[in-house]
């Protein structure tokens, strides 16, 4: 392979260097089975460099996060209103 410049002075095209480890797709999927379950080392390590260079996958990654947390606000309070309507329910008048 030549790595010379072009004889007409033009600089040489840039290459692009692949992403390392995962695609956008790979890295939602990585997301969501996060939530589930704890992921395999690996796995957790190649999508952590993922978000590093991925804005996008950062982003959703922060929606995931909030939404998770909404539901278990959401379910805490629906749990702390049917202990205080239990509570209530049998307290004798």
């Amino acid at each position: 392979m030549n790595d010379r410049a072009p004889p007409s002075g033009q600089p040489r095209p840039r290459r692009r260097l692949p992403m390392p480890g995962l695609v956008c797709r790979d890295a939602a999927r990585l997301l969501s089975e996060e939530c589930e379950h704890r992921l395999p080392r690996w796995q957790w390590l190649l999508l952590r460099i993922h978000l590093l260079i991925c804005g996008a996958c950062r982003r959703y990654a922060h929606q995931l996060r909030w939404i998770r947390e909404a539901a278990r606000r959401k379910a805490l309070d629906e749990a702390a209103r049917k202990h205080l309507h239990r509570s209530l329910d049998t307290r004798e008048p």
